[in-house]
C-alpha cells in the first residue's frame, strides 16, 4: 500500500504521464472510493504545495498538553537544594547550601541553563541541564545530582 501511495504521489506531483498508468492501477487496486479519493485531494494539495499554492488549510483542534512544569520547583539532594522559578525563559531563584541561602538568576534554553548566583556580593556561573525530574548543575568544576521535590514534606 505505501508503494502504490508512493506511485501516485509521484504520479500527480511531478505530472508524469507514465505514471498516469500506475496511478490507474493504483486507484483500481484500492477497491475503496473514498480512500481513492483522499488519495486524488492528497495529490492536488501536494502538488499545489510543490507549485507554491498552498491552499488553505481547515483549523485543527488543539491537544491537550499534559502539564511540563519546567524548571519551576525544588531541587534537592543530600548536599544542597535549589528552588526555581520560570517565566518566560527568564529563571530566578534560591540555591541553599551549608546553611546560606545564594539568589541566582538564570536564562532558559530548552532542557538548559545558563545563570549566576551570589555569594557576598561575589557573582559565580553555573549550568544546569534538566531531564524528567533530575537536575544536574554544575559550578566551579562541581557537579550536583538533584531530584525535583514532588511531595511538600520530602
Amino acid at each position: 500500500m505505501v508503494e502504490a501511495f508512493a506511485w501516485y504521489l509521484v504520479a500527480n506531483i511531478n505530472g508524469n504521464e507514465t505514471g498516469t498508468s500506475n496511478v490507474q492501477a493504483v486507484r483500481s487496486g484500492l477497491g475503496d472510493e473514498e480512500v481513492a479519493s483522499s488519495l486524488v485531494r492528497a495529490a492536488e494539495i501536494f502538488r499545489d504545495i510543490a507549485a507554491g499554492n498552498a491552499p488553505e488549510l481547515p483549523e485543527l483542534p488543539t491537544a491537550s498538553i499534559p502539564n511540563n512544569p519546567g524548571f519551576t520547583g525544588t531541587f534537592a539532594s543530600e548536599a544542597l537544594s535549589v528552588e526555581l522559578q520560570e517565566s518566560g525563559g527568564e529563571v530566578s531563584g534560591q540555591i541553599h547550601f551549608g546553611g546560606q541561602t545564594f539568589p541566582l538568576t538564570a536564562q532558559a534554553s530548552g532542557s538548559g541553563l545558563t545563570g549566576t548566583f551570589t555569594s557576598q556580593g561575589n557573582s559565580f556561573t553555573f549550568t544546569a541541564t534538566l531531564d524528567g525530574d533530575a537536575l544536574t548543575l554544575e559550578t566551579g568544576g562541581t557537579s550536583y545530582q538533584l531530584m525535583r521535590k514532588t511531595n511538600p514534606l520530602q
